[in-house]
């Protein structure tokens, strides 16, 4: 019997479909007004805690992973009011992976 990997390669697989290359979806939904703003605010604080400018601790929160993007946006509800109220001794950031690494 000959052996080869297609033997034992995408077995279980019943479809597949390509994901659009991030340069397109950047393209068709750029980042703009309150996510723009919300993004560079993390950037910039961020930076200056590193830099030893603010000295608030960085927390960074999260799962391992998340399969579901709805958990996801339950999770930074919750996580939401809880860095508003420590906002001036930490700044909480919510680390996200949608993959199992």
């Amino acid at each position: 019997m000959s052996k080869s990997a297609s033997q034992v390669e995408n077995l279980h697989i019943i479809a597949s479909e390509e994901l659009p290359p991030p340069a397109q979806l950047k393209k068709e939904m750029p980042l703009q007004g309150r996510a723009l703003d919300t993004v560079l605010y993390g950037h910039k604080s961020v930076k200056d805690i590193l830099d030893g400018n603010d000295q608030r601790l960085l927390v960074i929160v999260g799962p391992c992973s998340i399969h579901d993007t709805k958990v996801a946006m339950d999770y930074a509800r919750l996580l939401k009011p809880l860095a508003e109220e420590l906002k001036d001794t930490l700044m909480i950031v919510m680390r996200v992976y949608f993959e199992k690494p």
